[in-house]
C-alpha cells in the first residue's frame, strides 16, 4: 500500500470545499415551502442548477479525501485504530446527537429527522443515524478498511458492489435508513489507492474536460429513464467532477494561487460539520420571526436572493468556528474523545479524533 508521505495543501483545500458545499446545500434547502419568504425566481433557478452540479461531487470527494488521509492510520495496530478512530468517532456522534436532539426540541425543524421519543433516539444511536451519519460512516469505514487491508482488491470490489446496489436501490429496505452503503467505495478507494488521486495533474485542459463532463452527466441524470441509467450518469459525473476539482486545486497550488482560506477551513471541518445544520435551521427560524411582508421585502429582492445562500453559508461557518472556540475551552470532550488525551500513541497517530473530517496543524 502506498501511503501519503506528507500533507498536501490541495487535499486540505478539497476537504474545505467539500464541507462548504455541504453547508451550502443545507442552507439552500432551508429556503422552502415553510419559510416566510420566496426567493427571486431566476436566483432560485440558478442556485438549483448549481446545487445539482455539487450533488455528484461533494460527498464522494469528502470520502475520497477522508480515505486518502486514512491510509497511514489503517496501517496501525487494531487497538490503535479502534481506540483513536472507530470508538472516538462514534463517541463524537453520540455526543452531538444528544446535543442536536435537545436543540431540535426547542427550535422548529420541519423536514429534519430529529428524535422526539426515547425509541427514536435509540434508533438513531444504532441502526438509523440522523444527519450526523457521516461520523458513524467514518467509524464503520475505518474498521472495514482495516479489516480488508490485506485483501484490498477484494474489499474494493465488494465495496463497489455495495455502493452500486445502494445507488440502484437493490439493497434491502433496511439500508435505506442511511446513505452509508453508497459511499463506502470512495473511502476505500482513497485509503487503498491514494496514488489515483496523486496521479491527477494540475492542468487547465483537464479541468475544462472534467467540468464539461460533470455538466453533461448532470444533464443526463435529469433525463434518465431508469434508476440504472441515472446511476451510470451519476458515476460519470462524479469521476468528471472530482477530477476537475482536484486538477484545479493542484494547478492553483502549483501557481501559488490556492486560496488559503479553503485550506484553513479544510483543517477544521469537524466543528463545522457537527453544528452546521442546526445553525442553518436557526438562521431560518430567526428570519421566520419577521412579518411575512418584511421578510419578503428584505430577502426576496433580486440582490439579496442572489447572494443569500453564500452569505448564510459564511455566517454558519463563522458561527460554528466561534462556537468551537468557546466550547472547547469549557468542554473539550465535545470535540475530542476524552481517552485520546491520555494516550500518547493516539496523539502521535493523529492530531485529530476525526481523520477525514478535521485536522490540526500537526503532520499525519
Amino acid at each position: 500500500m502506498i501511503l501519503p508521505a506528507r500533507r498536501e495543501l490541495w487535499a486540505d483545500s478539497a476537504r474545505g470545499l467539500a464541507i462548504l458545499a455541504v453547508v451550502l446545500g443545507h442552507v439552500f434547502l432551508q429556503e422552502g415551502p415553510e419559510t416566510t419568504w420566496t426567493m427571486w425566481g431566476p436566483a432560485q433557478s440558478a442556485w438549483i442548477e448549481f446545487r445539482d452540479l455539487l450533488l455528484p461531487v461533494r460527498m464522494p470527494l469528502f470520502f475520497l479525501i477522508a480515505g486518502y488521509f486514512a491510509a497511514s492510520a489503517i496501517a496501525r495496530p487494531w487497538g490503535t485504530v479502534l481506540r483513536t478512530r472507530t470508538l472516538s468517532l462514534y463517541y463524537l456522534y453520540a455526543v452531538w446527537l444528544l446535543a442536536q436532539t435537545l436543540f431540535f426540541l426547542l427550535v422548529p425543524h420541519a423536514g429534519t429527522a430529529a428524535a422526539s421519543t426515547v425509541r427514536e433516539l435509540a434508533a438513531q444511536l444504532t441502526y438509523a443515524p440522523n444527519n450526523l451519519w457521516f461520523l458513524v460512516a467514518l467509524a464503520a469505514y475505518f474498521t472495514i478498511a482495516k479489516a480488508g487491508a490485506r485483501i484490498a482488491p477484494v474489499a474494493l470490489a465488494g465495496a463497489a458492489w455495495v455502493s452500486w446496489s445502494a445507488f440502484t436501490d437493490r439493497l434491502p429496505d433496511f439500508f435505506d435508513r442511511t446513505p452509508m452503503p453508497e459511499y463506502l467505495v470512495f473511502f476505500l478507494l482513497g485509503a487503498y489507492a491514494p496514488g489515483l488521486l496523486r496521479s491527477i495533474r494540475g492542468s487547465a485542459p483537464l479541468v475544462l474536460a472534467g467540468a464539461l463532463g460533470l455538466m453533461a452527466g448532470v444533464n443526463a441524470m435529469h433525463d434518465a429513464e431508469s434508476r440504472m441509467l441515472w446511476t451510470n450518469y451519476l458515476l460519470l459525473s462524479t469521476v468528471a467532477g472530482v477530477t476537475a476539482v482536484v486538477s484545479l486545486l493542484k494547478l492553483l497550488e502549483a501557481q501559488g494561487l490556492l486560496p488559503r482560506s479553503t485550506v484553513w477551513v479544510g483543517r477544521r471541518t469537524l466543528p463545522i460539520y457537527v453544528v452546521q445544520l442546526p445553525l442553518a435551521i436557526a438562521v431560518d427560524a430567526l428570519i421566520g420571526l419577521l412579518p411575512r411582508e418584511v421578510a419578503q421585502a428584505i430577502f426576496g429582492n433580486p440582490l439579496v436572493s442572489s447572494v443569500y445562500p453564500v452569505a448564510v453559508t459564511a455566517i454558519v461557518v463563522a458561527a460554528a468556528l466561534a462556537l468551537h472556540h468557546l466550547v472547547q475551552r469549557v468542554a473539550p470532550w465535545m470535540y475530542r474523545a476524552p481517552w485520546l488525551h491520555r494516550a500518547p500513541e493516539a496523539r502521535r497517530a493523529t492530531p485529530s479524533p476525526a481523520s477525514g473530517i478535521v485536522s490540526s496543524r500537526g503532520a499525519r
